[in-house]
């Protein structure tokens, strides 16, 4: 999740208004990067301490990585200034500064602001505290880490679906509907019996649904905004929302602390999930036919 922002930024300067294929490509591949590493990591754990499994996942990254990155990224071969494009969305041609303070100026930039650091708040603090809400639903350990387990390969087959099906649909009526499913997601969650075959629905409806907004997320500023200084324009929009992910695991636990349940924390994130759709709706609605 880390590496999505900065990647994203990457395909979109090199590929342009080309650039939703790459990204959508990027998401579905980097769908497997749990199905390799939660085992490697826990191999790794059994074999050393945690120490030394933090070096080879450092050494990975500077001797696989670092290299990968020199080689492709270079700004020689990204796509050509987007000009004509920018003439056609009738948006000015900005870089830095300029572009953010245009984009300010524009409700869907807030709406979009609202629905992804909604969104990446309630994700991530779900996701931390997820086995534990599990496990006071009544479930034995097994079973969570099972149902929890779901929630990845539905991420990667809500990709392929977008990817195989959908891959021309507009940005806004691919979101419109993904955003619908976590208020589904959490309902389904906070009503359902506390059995395996109840909550594997929650999970792959949830893992489906989080799958598809990452790409969502990489596609939306050009395509409802403008393809005008992406890098700039996402990096805005992403200071929020990881500052709502770095605290929401905190606030999730001082919620359950203070109630004593996790009832209530899912009432906050079925709340949270609301604002998402709520903020996602409204962009489109500035970025629609005649807007």
């Amino acid at each position: 999740m880390t590496l999505y922002e900065p990647a994203f930024a990457v395909v979109a300067r090199r590929y342009g208004s080309q650039s939703r294929r790459g990204i959508t490509a990027l998401t579905l591949w980097g769908g497997f990067a749990s199905t390799v590493f939660v085992p490697l990591i826990q191999w790794l754990l059994n074999t050393v301490d945690w120490r030394s499994t933090l070096v080879v996942l450092a050494l990975i990254n500077i001797a696989l990585c670092a290299p990968l990155y020199l080689g492709v990224i270079n700004s020689k071969l990204d796509a050509p200034s987007p000009a004509s494009a920018s003439a056609m969305e009738s948006t000015p041609l900005l870089t830095g500064q300029p572009a953010v303070r245009w984009a300010l100026g524009q409700p869907a930039f807030w709406g979009l602001l609202v629905a992804f650091t909604v969104y990446y708040g309630m994700f991530s603090g779900l996701s931390y505290h997820l086995y534990s809400v599990l496990l006071e639903r009544g479930l034995n350990s097994t079973t969570v880490v099972t149902v929890i387990a779901l929630i990845g390969p539905a991420q990667v087959a809500g990709r392929i679906v977008v990817w195989r099906f959908a891959e021309q649909a507009s940005v806004r009526h691919v979101g419109r509907a993904v955003v619908l499913a976590f208020p589904v997601a959490i309902a389904l969650l906070l009503v359902l019996p506390p059995g395996f075959a109840a909550l594997a629905v929650f999970a792959v409806i949830y893992g489906a649904a989080n799958g598809v907004i990452t790409i969502v997320r990489g596609i939306a500023v050009p395509e409802m905004l403008t393809r005008n200084a992406y890098g700039t324009i996402n990096s805005v929009l992403a200071i929020p929302a990881t500052i709502a992910r770095a605290v929401s695991p905190l606030g999730i636990a001082l919620l359950w602390a203070a109630t004593g349940s996790y009832n209530s924390v899912l009432v906050a994130t079925l709340i949270g999930s609301a604002l998402v759709v709520a903020g996602f709706w409204f962009a489109a609605a500035q970025t629609g036919p005649g807007k």
